[in-house]
């Protein structure tokens, strides 16, 4: 347990900081959308290709586990849908309801693997974050799609050739094969 307090603990810290320097509004508004937006467009990405590159695709084990995952999203993508007659909520809140039952936390979850298991961690759960984000996509907009009505088929429609644009993944078809 102290291993992996220590490990999220850092974490911890900078989003506490960062909360108190926008309650402070320093640097200013203007500063936190473009940091909002560098953090996802930018440095995530290239943190992911960059522990991708690295990693070790041919290990026996990393097939059954993208398999439990992706069925697990599967699963309670199901069951969210299902228990959603008897939930008081509005469909709108409700697509957050799903997001919040399969989305991994990928930020706190790539720094914890980087602090307890090192670049080996690493670049396996940004294998993970690869294989995940599909069916998590998927599934949060066909939701939203049910849910939404019209004004939400587009967002279906677009996930469609999303799905088909990261099936013929050069590296997702590498692993595959793997």
């Amino acid at each position: 347990m102290i291993p992996i307090l220590g490990a999220l603990f850092p974490v911890f810290g900078v989003v506490i900081i960062g909360f108190v320097l926008r309650r402070m509004k320093f640097p200013g508004d203007a500063f936190w959308p473009y940091s909002d937006r560098l953090t996802y467009f930018v440095l995530f990405p290239a943190l992911l290709i960059n522990k991708l590159s690295t990693a070790n695709l041919a290990r026996p084990e990393l097939f059954s586990m993208m398999g439990i995952l992706v069925l697990s999203i599967i699963v309670v993508s199901v069951l969210v849908w299902l228990v959603k007659p008897i939930v008081p909520s509005s469909n709108t809140s409700y697509t957050s309801v799903l997001q919040g039952s399969i989305r991994p936390n990928t930020y706190i979850g790539l720094a914890g693997a980087s602090a307890l298991l090192g670049a080996d961690g690493l670049a396996l759960l940004a294998v993970v974050v690869l294989y995940t984000c599909l069916p998590c996509s998927v599934s949060s907009y066909t939701l939203a799609a049910e849910l939404g009505g019209d004004k939400n088929l587009v967002a279906a429609i677009i996930t469609i050739q999303t799905l088909l644009a990261i099936l013929t993944m050069p590296l997702l078809l590498e692993m595959t094969v793997l």
